[in-house]
């Protein structure tokens, strides 16, 4: 589950329409990491569960209908 997790800068490049949509690079070992879905039982605790271990922070936006599904994620 962890590599459908982490995406290349070059393959990132590749999803961006236009030269500005690429955010000036963040200071040197800072990167903002977002989740922008769920949540999903099984792959929101696995996620968590990632993030604590490695005592890394994230934003997530949910999805309102599946937020309202799972109330304790």
């Amino acid at each position: 589950m962890l590599d459908k997790l982490v995406t290349e800068p070059a393959e990132l490049e590749q999803h961006c329409k236009y030269e500005s949509d690429i955010a000036t690079p963040p200071p040197v070992n800072r990167v903002a990491l977002t989740f922008d879905d769920g949540p999903a039982p099984g792959a929101t605790e696995f996620i968590l569960d990632l993030l604590k271990k490695y005592n890394i922070s994230a934003t997530f936006f949910m999805v309102g209908k599946q937020a309202e599904e799972n109330p304790d994620l």
